[in-house]
């Protein structure tokens, strides 16, 4: 007959579910860090073609 042996290797539901838990506190510091680079980035890119936009409005 021959009997369950467990092998000893692999991780538990538990470590992973703190694995996952610890990856997801991360991420939700992450997010507002990743939104003001984001605008940053598109106010920084707006503002060379705002001044192109004026330049016609001021020769008028």
């Amino acid at each position: 007959m021959r009997t369950a042996k467990q092998s000893g290797g692999g991780f538990t539901l538990i470590e992973l579910m703190v694995a996952v838990g610890i990856i997801a506190l991360l991420a939700l510091m992450m997010v507002p860090s990743y939104i003001d680079r984001l605008v940053r980035g598109q106010v920084s890119e707006a503002l060379p073609l705002a001044d192109v936009a004026k330049r016609p409005i001021e020769a008028s």
